[in-house]
């Protein structure tokens, strides 16, 4: 048998919850960050490539696409800590 009141056992539980929720929100805003970095890099290369090979109007569009994505990566960096409150 515990020696803890019900309080203290209810108290640690929402502690832990709210642990639990932090940690699952960070992981996730960490992970879509690096999701977005790496299309960011992705998307960039092809785009050089498709330049290099003369297909400019294609190079073009990836080459946006990957500034944008570079953009929401640093929004998001930028605002890490706002968007982890609970």
């Amino acid at each position: 048998m515990s020696n803890c009141s019900p309080a203290q056992v209810q108290a640690d539980t929402v502690f832990m919850f709210d642990r639990l929720l932090h940690y699952g929100l960070s992981l996730a805003i960490n992970t879509s960050i690096a999701v977005l970095a790496a299309a960011a890099l992705v998307f960039a290369h092809l785009g050089v490539l498709r330049l290099i090979a003369g297909a400019a109007p294609l190079g073009g569009e990836l080459l946006g696409l990957s500034g944008g994505l570079a953009l929401a990566a640093t929004f998001m960096i930028r605002n890490r800590n706002d968007l982890a409150d609970c």
